[in-house]
């Protein structure tokens, strides 16, 4: 029997896979904002992603797997949406002390 979208999801909610899967995934990213757009762009993924693949992963017992392969796909891809999004602006951004500004000690 092929479940509702909403079912699932819900499932994926309550049982935090998305999240588990970026903080053991994804433990070498240290910007916790990226993680947080990551598992937002997941989510909105699983919202549009085939009704028939979702429900037969959940079946299958294979949501992790699945969610993680596009955690991993859309982090370390130099094309992915998500890198065009976020990734590639935070990897630009420095932080600038005040010893490279030259600014005199308080």
């Amino acid at each position: 029997m092929e479940k509702k979208r909403e079912e699932i999801v819900d499932k994926i909610i309550k049982e935090r896979l998305v999240e588990t899967c970026v903080q053991y995934r994804l433990n070498r990213c240290k910007s916790h904002y990226l993680k947080e757009e990551l598992v937002q762009e997941c989510f909105l993924w699983l919202c549009t992603y085939d009704i028939e693949k979702l429900s037969n992963a959940d079946e299958n017992n294979h949501l992790s797997a699945l969610i993680t392969r596009y955690l991993i796909n859309q982090f370390f891809s130099k094309t992915s949406d998500f890198y065009k999004r976020y990734k590639r602006w935070d990897e630009r951004t420095d932080e600038i002390t005040d010893k490279e500004l030259n600014l005199p000690e308080l």
